[in-house]
């Protein structure tokens, strides 16, 4: 049986990029540096700014099973840090509003993240 669906063009289809196109990839960044270096001087970096996010998550954990925060409580340092990294810093008042809204229906109705709240309670 064969498929009336063919793909663009004539022939064997392309094995590389450059064969789509006719470019090719660059060896290396404009300057010159290579991808493992550039990798190494971020990794490097990254790791120099302080806790990464699994320790701040288990930073919560402890926190929780110390009894220093509520379940509740650690919820809203993770919305609160959602919040304030990444693209949301950006946003203004009511699109923060919104993104908040979004997060905390998502933590309450998302079967995985809900899950994952139960796990955080039990200090897993």
């Amino acid at each position: 049986m064969t498929t009336p669906i063919k793909p663009p063009g004539h022939g064997v289809p392309p094995t590389s990029p450059s064969e789509v196109d006719g470019t090719r990839a660059p060896a290396s960044s404009s300057t010159g540096e290579s991808f493992k270096a550039t990798l190494d001087r971020t990794t490097a970096s990254a790791s120099a700014k302080g806790a990464t996010a699994p320790d701040a998550v288990r930073a919560l954990v402890d926190d929780l099973r110390a009894g220093k925060i509520t379940l509740d409580g650690a919820l809203d340092t993770l919305v609160a840090r959602a919040l304030g990294n990444g693209a949301a810093k950006g946003l203004g008042p009511a699109q923060r509003r919104e993104l908040e809204t979004m997060l905390r229906s998502a933590l309450a109705d998302d079967p995985h993240l809900v899950a994952l709240t139960k796990d955080l309670a039990r200090g897993q």
